[in-house]
């Protein structure tokens, strides 16, 4: 491939920069003797040198300080080809590499409103969507978890701040995807947190059963520290690989140390605000029709005999 169009994206600028390159090899970093010269902090002065290759074009890394990112991956070997459409990341600077025969997305009409209507349309029927099936889902686990009778006008107004928490969450992430690579994917961020909520209710009441068959405190709040844990860092590993251009080793390094932090600072703060005596307690477990039919029962007497021995034992 003789022609080259390279498509930079920096902090500097908020629209793509894009040049034509028609002579090879070319070099980019941050000296004032490359083809390309990019403004970051992160580049050396001479990075990279990018020269065709039979079927695309080959990079060969020149200084070894920060690695380029080819697709997410570190290039091995200092050197790997390029094809139309790859990113590369070099520093914190992303690149996109484009042949002048690839294909671009068909223009919209000028005057067209019914298509963009249509599409602002169809974005926000997604997200209604997916908001109802958290809200009616947190009223559901609400209505299981709870011993109370309650009417359904609190259930669904109790349940509204995690349909909030959700928004704001996933507005959250789409903000630094809009700082960092220019693109702001709301309604994938939003995905990912509604399947967080979705998967920590599931597990929350597998947690309940647990503990209702066992009678036991401590393994539940094990468990629900664990999941609580893993989904946390599956979510922050989603939402920053979508959001940021980092390699994968990083990105689950630091989705680890996030989640595990936010669960022993959280996991601190309760075992702390916990009142030595609490003379209206909390049932850990509470289960519902239907599904309560599914866990252990006893019977009116084996639960006196077994109350009667609990007596005894303190008695002596």
């Amino acid at each position: 491939m003789a022609e080259l169009i390279i498509e930079i994206h920096d902090a500097h600028r908020r629209m793509p920069a894009y040049r034509h390159i028609a002579r090879f090899p070319l070099r980019i970093g941050r000296g004032y003797s490359n083809d390309i010269i990019l403004n970051d902090p992160y580049v050396a002065a001479e990075h990279v040198v990018i020269d065709t290759a039979e079927n695309g074009w080959q990079l060969r890394q020149l200084d070894t300080v920060n690695p380029p990112l080819h697709g997410g991956k570190l290039v091995a070997q200092n050197s790997c080809e390029i094809h139309s459409g790859d990113e590369l990341v070099l520093g914190k600077t992303l690149m996109r590499f484009f042949s002048p025969q690839h294909p671009v997305a068909p223009a919209r009409g000028l005057h067209d409103s019914f298509a963009g209507m249509l599409e602002v349309t169809r974005e926000f029927l997604a997200v209604s969507v997916l908001l109802l099936v958290l809200w009616l889902a947190q009223m559901l686990n609400e209505f299981l978890v709870t011993s109370e009778s309650m009417p359904l006008q609190r259930l669904a107004a109790d349940t509204l701040p995690v349909v909030g928490a959700a928004l704001l969450w996933a507005m959250l992430w789409s903000l630094i995807a809009f700082v960092v690579r220019r693109k702001m994917d709301y309604l994938f961020f939003l995905s990912v947190t509604i399947f967080y909520f979705l998967a920590d209710m599931l597990l929350e009441n597998a947690i309940n059963y647990v503990a209702f068959n066992t009678r036991d405190i401590l393994l539940p709040e094990i468990l629900s520290y664990i999941t609580g844990g893993v989904l946390m860092m599956l979510m922050f590993y989603a939402s920053m690989g979508h959001a940021m251009t980092m390699s994968r080793r990083r990105k689950l390094v630091l989705s680890n140390v996030f989640a595990w932090t936010l669960v022993a600072v959280l996991g601190f703060v309760m075992q702390a605000n916990q009142p030595a005596f609490n003379p209206d307690p909390e049932y850990p477990a509470v289960l519902k029709p239907l599904s309560a039919q599914w866990a252990e029962t006893q019977s009116m007497d084996d639960f006196l005999q077994e109350s009667e021995k609990l007596f005894d034992v303190l008695k002596k």
